[in-house]
């Protein structure tokens, strides 16, 4: 007799899948994978001070900044890729558009183990928000930052499949998940869509079948 083990997946790798031609996943995925790798690096340098800037209340700017560069300087980069000045205008986006509707800061969520995600579909999503505050009328908020250039099918798809998490791991409604935009400098509450949740369903379901290991 055989048991199955529900497969766990990254809720970006996911998300680039939801929209992605079926017949084409197994070469996707591990493309995906180095993309979410590579991404991660990158920008980590920005979500560890913006975290630090928000547990400190906005003090200790310099030494924050300070040591966030010296961190994007060490991280590989492809040509005509500048991660300081990138970490650095991301930073500079969210002190100045998002962090005023920030009312108080929770904690940061971004040491939280993988295997604590969400149940979905026949798979375990891991991945989730970068870290919990509270807006300026007492809301708790669980926040995403984003500073890359994705689709706005695969956006849909992640914010989707986020709010998943943030629902099974936190409790908290779909609307709590904050959408923050470090290009545009804009923050958005998440709103869900029937037809978003039926195409991440719809993947998540085929990721279980193909991926389900057999014990």
């Amino acid at each position: 007799m055989t048991t199955s083990v529900e497969p766990a997946v990254h809720i970006y790798t996911l998300s680039h899948l939801v929209n992605a031609r079926v017949g084409s996943w197994e070469r996707k995925i591990k493309e995906i994978e180095e993309g979410r790798r590579r991404a991660y690096g990158y920008y980590q340098p920005m979500r560890e001070a913006i975290v630090a800037y928000c547990a400190a209340s906005g003090n200790r700017r310099e030494q924050i900044v300070s040591r966030m560069l010296s961190d994007a300087r060490q991280r590989p980069h492809g040509r005509g890729q500048d991660p300081e000045k990138d970490n650095l205008a991301a930073f500079e986006t969210f002190e100045t558009a998002c962090y005023p509707k920030i009312g108080q800061f929770v904690r940061g969520l971004l040491r939280r183990p993988n295997g604590t995600g969400a149940l979905f579909e026949g798979i375990r999503l891991n991945g989730g928000p970068h870290f919990q505050a509270k807006d300026r009328s007492g809301v708790d908020r669980y926040i995403f930052l984003h500073a890359s250039v994705w689709s706005e099918e695969d956006l849909k798809a992640y914010l989707e499949l986020l709010s998943v998490v943030v629902e099974e791991a936190f409790g908290e409604a779909p609307e709590s998940v904050w959408h923050m935009d470090l290009r545009a400098g804009l923050v958005a509450k998440h709103r869900r869509s029937k037809r978003v949740r039926r195409n991440c369903s719809d993947a998540a379901r085929h990721y279980a079948r193909v991926f389900t290991p057999e014990l």
